[in-house]
C-alpha cells in the first residue's frame, strides 16, 4: 500500500502543468521587477514631489510611484528620475544629481537615527505609517546646498557636505578631516619642503648660462630694442641678493607654525578659479603653510617649494585666460574694466601675488614694467616712459607721427583733430602754434604715461593692496 502511495506522489509531481510554469514564469519576470511579492519586492506605492528653488517650493506636486519593498535610495531616485524625465520636469544630467528628502529638507541617505543606509523596508518601520501616507522628496544637489546654507550651523544636515559636487561650490571650508584621510602619508614636513627649495635653487644655478639671462621670465615675449632689455634687467647682483634676503625674511616672520597649515584642493585646470574659492573664506589666512591637493585625472601632493604647480598653474590663468590682463611687447598690462574693479578681482590678484611672494612661489614677472613701478610706489617722471609704447591703436598711430614729426609738421599735428584729442587726453595746456620738436617728445611720453599707467590707475591701486598681506 505504500508502495502504491509513492509512486502516485511520484507521478503527481512530474504530472505536466502548462498553466503553473506560465505563472512561475510570469510571477518570477515581476518579481524581479520588485511589483509582487516576494523577499526582492513587495510594491510600495509612495508619494514623491520635486523640490526646486532654494529647497521650499515645489516645482510639481506630489506623483505616485510604485518601488520595491527592499529598494535603496538609488534605486528611489532611478525610478523617480525616469518618471520626472517622462513628465519633462528635469533633463537627463539634472536627473543623475538628485537627492531623496524628507520635508525638512534632510538627506536620506541613511535611515533617521541609525547609521543604516536607507532602505524602503526599513524606513516605512522607522515611520510605522503605512506607505500611502509616506510623502518624500526629491532635489537637485545645488538645491539641496542652497538650503542647508540658508539655515544655521548647528541645524543643518550632518550629511550634506558629501552631496557637494567636488569644487563645484567652494564658498565654505571643505571638510578637511575627509581630504586629509585622502593625503597619502609622506615625509614632507617644513624644514624638509625649505631644503627641497635649497636644492632647486642649487639646480636651476648649474642650468642658468648667466644670471641676468635667467632673471628674464621665459613666457615673456623678447624684443629687438636693447633698450627694452636693459629696463627689464636693471638689477645689480647686489640688489638681487637683498631682494632674496627680504624674501626669506618675509617668509620665516609671517609663517611662524608650520604644523597649523591649510589644505587646498586645486584642480590644474582651475587653479586660479579653486584659488579663489579658497581665498575667499572667512577662515582664510594669509600666514598659514600651505599644502596642497591636486584632484582630477592626476593626483600629486606639494608641501611648498619656491615655485610649486599651484602658484605657476594660477598665474597662467591669471594672465592669460581671466581676461584681467592684455599682452603687449614686454609684459602684460591690467585692463580698466569696471566689472573687474567691482567684483574686486586686482584685490584677488594682489593677493595672489603676496601668497606666492611670502611662501617662496614664483614672482609675478609677468607685468609691464612701468605697472611694476607703480605697483613698488616709485615716481614716473615722463622721461621714465621712453623706452615703451602705448598699446592703445589710435594712441601708438599718433605716437609714431610724433616719432616721425619734423620742425615743419609738428605744428600741423598738434593743431589736427586727433592731435587737439589727444593733448586733452593729457592735460596739454600750450597753445599748438607755439609746439617745438621738444614739445612732440613730452607729448609722446605723456601719452605712454596715461595709456599704460594712469589710465589704469585704479586696477594698480587693486593690486597695490595685496602689500597689506605681507
Amino acid at each position: 500500500m505504500a508502495d502504491e502511495d509513492s509512486e502516485d506522489e511520484f507521478d503527481k509531481n512530474l504530472k505536466s502543468n502548462k498553466k503553473k510554469k506560465e505563472g512561475d514564469r510570469k510571477g518570477f519576470y515581476r518579481k524581479g521587477k520588485g511589483l509582487v511579492k516576494g523577499r526582492s519586492g513587495r510594491g510600495k506605492k509612495l508619494s514623491i514631489s520635486l523640490l526646486s528653488g532654494n529647497g521650499t517650493t515645489v516645482a510639481h506636486s506630489s506623483f505616485g510611484l510604485d518601488v520595491p519593498l527592499y529598494a535603496s535610495e538609488g534605486r528611489v531616485l532611478e525610478l523617480a528620475a525616469q518618471k520626472l524625465i517622462a513628465m519633462r520636469k528635469v533633463d537627463e544630467e539634472s536627473a543623475g544629481h538628485l537627492l531623496l528628502c524628507e520635508g525638512d529638507g534632510s538627506w536620506l541617505k541613511y535611515v533617521p537615527g541609525t547609521k543604516q543606509l536607507f532602505v524602503v523596508k526599513d524606513y516605512l518601520e522607522f515611520r510605522n505609517l503605512p506607505s500611502s501616507k509616506i510623502h518624500l522628496y526629491v532635489m537637485t544637489r545645488e538645491n539641496y546646498i542652497v538650503l542647508q546654507k540658508s539655515k544655521e550651523r548647528q541645524d543643518r544636515d550632518k550629511h550634506w557636505k558629501e552631496a557637494r559636487l567636488l569644487l563645484d561650490d567652494s564658498s565654505e571650508d571643505p571638510n578637511e578631516d575627509w581630504w586629509r584621510a585622502r593625503v597619502p602619508v609622506t615625509d614632507h614636513d617644513y624644514e624638509f619642503a625649505m631644503e627641497l627649495q635649497q636644492f632647486y635653487d642649487n639646480e636651476e644655478a648649474k642650468f642658468a648660462p648667466d644670471e641676468d639671462d635667467a632673471d628674464q621670465n621665459a613666457s615673456r615675449e623678447q624684443t629687438e630694442e636693447p633698450s627694452v632689455v636693459l629696463v627689464a634687467t636693471s638689477m645689480t647682483k647686489e640688489e638681487k641678493r637683498k631682494l632674496r634676503d627680504l624674501v626669506h625674511d618675509l617668509n620665516h616672520k609671517n609663517i611662524q607654525d608650520p604644523e597649523n597649515s591649510k589644505l587646498y584642493t586645486i584642480r590644474r585646470d582651475k587653479a586660479w578659479e579653486n584659488f579663489v574659492d579658497n581665498i575667499s573664506l572667512k577662515t582664510f589666512n594669509a600666514c598659514r603653510p600651505i599644502e596642497i591637493k591636486f584632484i582630477g585625472e592626476e593626483e600629486t601632493v606639494d608641501t611648498g617649494g619656491p615655485r610649486n604647480e599651484m602658484f605657476r598653474l594660477a598665474f597662467i590663468d591669471i594672465f592669460e585666460t581671466s581676461g584681467l590682463f592684455e599682452p603687449s611687447q614686454i609684459g602684460f598690462l591690467p585692463i580698466s574694466s569696471a566689472m573687474s574693479v567691482a567684483d574686486e578681482e586686482f584685490l584677488k590678484v594682489g593677493k595672489m601675488m603676496a601668497l606666492s611672494i611670502v611662501h617662496l612661489g614664483p614672482t609675478p614677472a609677468f607685468l609691464h614694467p612701468a605697472v611694476v613701478a607703480g605697483i613698488c610706489g616709485r615716481k614716473l617722471p615722463a622721461t621714465a616712459m621712453s623706452p615703451f609704447q602705448p598699446v592703445d591703436g589710435e594712441t601708438a598711430a599718433f605716437v609714431n607721427k610724433l616719432e616721425s614729426a619734423t620742425q615743419e609738421t609738428v605744428v600741423s599735428l598738434f593743431a589736427s583733430d586727433v592731435g587737439l584729442v589727444m593733448r586733452s587726453k593729457v592735460g596739454w595746456k600750450k597753445p599748438a602754434g607755439k609746439a617745438t620738436m621738444g614739445d612732440a617728445a613730452l607729448l609722446r611720453n605723456l601719452l605712454c604715461l596715461e595709456d599704460l599707467v594712469l589710465s589704469r590707475k585704479v586696477t594698480i591701486y587693486k593690486t597695490i593692496v595685496f602689500s597689506e598681506c605681507i
